[in-house]
């Protein structure tokens, strides 16, 4: 019969004959390459996708050959569009080759399709890992803040970049926004801080001392502010403002003769050095400071 058939193909080129032929040789000899002849001759002349696949399919069984396993994958998504094969057919290539681009356009495509965040970060997570590449890492957890809206990632980014950057606006940034988020005043004051340290910006080391007095209602810190103002300033209502407020208090004596006492020494003005001498007898009960008084008191006006 196989030879009837195989004279009836060779002078009529029937196509049907002709794969009688191979099936009927297939059939009865169980010949894996006449099985894979008469589907591949099937598919030549009639051009269907499901026997060319079929083909590969039966190649792919018999020799475990991984590159026919992924053409057969890679058939059925071209006619198909089928991203669940498309997906398979890279993860194959993936597992047998260890190879991180098409594991990472594995997870790209499930990305693209699926809308998928977990992937997507997931395909920059191992974009990181292997390249040791910062901006893809940045851009890991720029995804992950985006669509959670979730602080501790972004300030993470910031944080990332100016690691490895030692970019100072990054690094306040990364303070701004925790301030912004947790009303936290340490944070605002470290904002602060690391602005003055590198900028050396003086009001901004005074903006530094304000927040912490304001919220805190610390004398120190005030008296501190205003002692950083006079020392860059020499400004001596700021130096005189700094002593009215420690004597304003602690009501301490020293304090505020201290501060006539510089408003006598810098202007040279006579009711205050009097004023000063004047406290000075009042709670002290001090013969002598009240002498000196009235002595003062009289050379200016005998000059006068």
């Amino acid at each position: 019969m196989l030879l009837f058939i195989y004279l009836l193909c060779s002078c009529t080129n029937d196509l049907s004959s002709m794969l009688l032929f191979i099936y009927l040789l297939c059939s009865c000899t169980n010949d894996l390459s006449s099985m894979l002849l008469f589907i591949y001759l099937l598919c030549s002349c009639t051009n269907d996708l499901s026997s060319m696949l079929l083909f590969i399919y039966l190649l792919c069984s018999c020799t475990n050959d991984l590159s026919s396993m992924l053409l057969f994958i890679y058939l059925l998504c071209s006619c198909t569009n089928d991203l669940s094969s498309m997906l398979l057919f890279i993860y194959l290539l993936c597992s047998c080759t260890n190879d991180l681009s098409s594991m990472l356009l594995f997870i790209y495509l499930l990305c693209s399709c699926t809308n998928d965040l977990s992937s997507m970060l997931l395909f920059f997570y191992l974009l990181c890992s292997c390249t040791n590449d910062l901006s893809s890492m940045l851009l890991f957890i720029y995804l992950l803040c985006s669509c959670t809206n979730d602080l501790s990632s972004m300030l993470l980014f910031i944080y990332l970049l100016c690691s490895c950057t030692n970019d100072l606006s990054s690094m306040l940034l990364f303070i701004y926004l925790l301030c912004s988020c947790t009303k936290d005043l340490s944070s605002m004051l470290l904002f602060i801080y690391l602005l003055c340290s590198c900028t050396n910006d003086l009001s901004s080391m005074l903006l530094f001392f304000y927040l912490l007095c304001s919220c805190t209602n610390d004398l120190s810190s005030m008296l501190l502010f205003i002692y950083l103002l006079c020392s860059c300033t020499n400004d001596l209502s700021s130096m005189l403002l700094f002593i009215y407020l420690l004597c304003s208090c602690t009501n301490d004596l020293s304090s505020m003769l201290l501060f006539i006492y510089l408003l006598c020494s810098c202007t040279n003005d006579l009711s205050s050095m009097l004023l000063f001498i004047y406290l000075l007898c009042s709670c002290t009960n001090d013969l002598s400071s009240m002498l000196l008084f009235i002595y003062l008191l009289c050379y200016c006006l005998f000059i006068g």
